[in-house]
């Protein structure tokens, strides 16, 4: 017994000696960069002993877009800002030539975003596009993006068109006029989109609640709760996490997805089907490629690109938009007029070119996307060392070591403004044709900038469009009961979301549209 107490005892000191190690050098290296910061004049926001800047949102005081805008607001005269996302530092950019360079002109300097799953342990995200570095990712870039050009689009048009039909005849069916959260109704519609353009098969899952695809689904894309914890925890010390083997993504998850393409890829090359999606791309490069093969985890990664692209961000789009058009009826009775003259110049169907003219829903979407971007921020990760301008007149350059990041303030820029004049006010015509030249590119990226923008952005915008012309021909869409006006942002999750729900009104439109 007394050697099995002095074991834990060893064990115990171990740990804490450990424990001891990491927190001072993590303190030493916070402690470097305060100095740093101010032997350069470089504005910073004062960190928290371990936690940084980072304390409101762990104690979940801000949802992350307010988070992000006050560290943006509280230097307003310098180019950019120093900050610590918990003990790391990290330069919060303001100045949109500075965003072009650092995005664009040094893209080589900046090429990848921080990783935040181990690849090796998960697969499914570490795996993907938006996780890959270096000439893998250029790689796969050059293989995924074919996918979403103009041609292929097209023919996912009519698939993703049966989705639409599906979900308007399930909401005709419902006793009227009714309340529905408009957010779970969005996510199931995604999901069967997905199913069907990315992955080849077919679900109802506004019929079939309980089908696995959703609900699995739904389970990789959560990053709430337990997983927002372990998102703080891997950005605190990646290192840490990797030793604990903490994965995002559950075997049992990743297991489905890859058995679903295992047993896609396996059909179409015994039956000889060929079907316009990413799945079909992805095994044309496993065929062309000699050097690196691609495996079937690396084509299960990229067919996940369509859950992050498609799932959460068009569902939660979607809704946001719902939300606006219930609020401004004056909006919502433009674009009714604009879809309804769409539907009889097509004879009742609309087609992907009519659906793509559509400017009034253009300018809608740009305007929501601006409102409620889908990322709060984004980032680069420094690969060489680069000189940055001095922050201000009293300021010096700075040089910016390989591996230091770089936040983009994606809201807090779409809410300045410098850029956009009132910009709590909901306004489409921001996005007019004679309005948009002036808009300035590197001041709004709903869905990132430079090489590394999100390659899936059409495909997300044309599930969004083709839904929201189904639902307005057939409803309109009502501030409830239930309806929070105005909106307040979720604070439990780093993701766009809307604390209480969209809780929305459908009334039948009179008389019936056909």
């Amino acid at each position: 017994m007394k050697e099995e107490w002095n074991s834990l005892w060893s064990a115990a000191l171990a740990v804490l000696g450990l424990l001891g190690i990491f927190l001072g050098t993590h303190l030493w290296r916070n402690f470097t960069v305060l100095w740093y910061y101010k032997s350069f004049n470089v504005p910073y926001s004062k960190p928290v002993f371990i936690f940084g800047n980072m304390l409101p949102m762990v104690l979940k005081r801000k949802s992350f877009a307010k988070f992000i805008k006050d560290l943006y607001d509280e230097f307003p005269n310098a180019q950019y800002s120093g900050a610590f996302e918990f003990t790391n530092p990290v330069y919060v950019l303001r100045d949109t030539e500075l965003i072009k360079s650092v995005t664009v002109k040094n893209f080589d300097h900046f090429p990848n975003h921080k990783p935040f799953v181990d690849s090796s342990m998960d697969p499914l995200l570490g795996g993907n596009l938006f996780s890959m570095t270096g000439e893998r990712w250029k790689e796969m870039r050059s293989i995924v993006s074919p996918t979403f050009t103009s041609s292929k689009m097209r023919v996912m048009f009519e698939l993703i068109s049966k989705c639409a039909d599906d979900f308007t005849d399930y909401l005709e069916k419902q006793p009227r006029p009714f309340t529905v959260e408009m957010k779970g109704l969005f996510t199931r519609y995604t999901n069967d989109v997905i199913a069907t353009a990315a992955f080849g098969i077919s679900v109802n899952s506004l019929e079939n609640q309980e089908n696995e695809f959703y609900l699995m689904g739904k389970d990789a894309t959560d990053f709430s709760g337990l997983r927002a914890v372990k998102m703080f925890l891997f950005t605190w010390s990646p290192t840490l996490m990797r030793l604990l083997r903490q994965t995002f993504v559950s075997h049992k998850v990743a297991t489905f997805f890859r058995n679903i393409v295992e047993d896609t890829i396996s059909t179409r090359i015994k039956d000889g089907i060929v079907r316009p999606d990413l799945i079909h791309l992805l095994m044309q490069a496993k065929h062309k490629q000699e050097d690196e093969k691609l495996s079937i985890d690396e084509i299960t990664a990229q067919a996940f690109i369509f859950f992050f692209a498609g799932f959460d961000t068009a569902s939660t789009l979607m809704s946001f938009t719902c939300h606006q058009l219930a609020v401004h009826s004056d909006i919502q009775d433009k674009l009714i007029a604009e879809i309804d003259a769409a539907f009889e110049e097509e004879g009742g169907k609309l087609s992907y070119d009519k659906v793509s003219q559509l400017k009034y829903l253009d300018m809608v979407l740009n305007e929501t996307l601006r409102y409620y971007p889908p990322a709060v921020f984004t980032d680069r990760l420094s690969d060489l060392e680069f000189e940055l301008p001095p922050p201000n007149e009293n300021g010096k350059p700075v040089i910016v070591k390989p591996g230091t990041r770089v936040w983009i303030p994606i809201y807090a820029l779409h809410h300045d403004p410098q850029y956009f004049p009132d910009p709590e006010k909901f306004d489409p015509e921001r996005f007019s044709p004679e309005n948009k030249g002036s808009i300035n590119p590197f001041a709004y990226m709903p869905f990132g900038v430079g090489p590394r923008i999100c390659p899936g952005n059409r495909f997300a915008l044309m599930e969004t469009k083709i839904v929201l012309c189904c639902l307005l021909r057939k409803f309109h869409i009502r501030v409830g009961s239930k309806t929070h006006v105005p909106l307040v942002l979720n604070r439990k999750t780093p993701a766009m979301a809307a604390e209480h729900g969209f809780w929305l009104d459908l009334e039948s439109r009179k008389p019936a549209v056909c």
